[in-house]
């Protein structure tokens, strides 16, 4: 049973006999536990423990997605990837809503992405000032794409991400021939 000790409600402890644990919290996302043990022969042990506590998700943040609406061979979304507490672990790209999510099925080797996304990575690397880049050429005047960022306590925070205007294809050239003695024909 834990009893409050101060009017301010930053300390909690609890006392059995010659065992005292007391919980401090800092800030609300850090806690301190300590365990003090007294001994028959009043010898004492004393040990401090520190906990971090996640409650909020990653964020992601669309910065930019080059020449939005105009149709280009590819696009580049450029992102930023945050985590206030725990930092950001992970981002990953994938072209189908997952259902489930967790940090298994997002590591699952079976998940993949076409070479037309993120040069087929669906793991996305995050530089040191939490910004990413994707690039994205598979053909589409609009593909949804979901963004998978995961922070270090497992929390995950999907964004889907719309790209428009998209065209990587090559256009058909028409084979022309010659047949002897007759007048010019195209075909396929």
């Amino acid at each position: 049973k834990f009893t409050e000790e101060f009017a301010d409600k930053d300390v909690y402890s609890w006392n059995k006999e010659d065992i005292e644990i007391k919980a401090n919290s800092h800030n609300g996302n850090d806690i301190v536990v300590t365990v003090k043990m007294i001994d028959n022969t009043n010898h004492e042990v004393e040990q401090t423990k520190n906990y971090k506590i996640d409650t909020e998700k990653p964020q992601i943040d669309v910065i930019s997605v080059s020449d939005e609406n105009d149709w280009k061979q590819s696009k580049t979304i450029k992102l930023n990837v945050s985590d206030k507490t725990s930092g950001v672990a992970g981002l990953y790209i994938l072209e189908d809503k997952l259902e489930n999510i967790n940090k298994d099925a997002l590591n699952d080797d079976t998940l993949k992405v076409s070479e037309t996304v993120n040069s087929g990575n669906k793991k996305v690397k995050i530089e040191d000032d939490g910004t990413a880049n994707v690039t994205i050429s598979k053909s589409g005047s609009s593909n949804d794409y979901y963004f998978y960022a995961i922070d270090n306590a497992g929390k995950i925070y999907e964004k889907k991400i719309t790209v428009k205007n998209v065209d990587s294809e090559k256009p058909e050239i028409p084979i022309v021939k010659v047949n002897e003695g007759q007048e010019w024909t195209q075909s396929k």
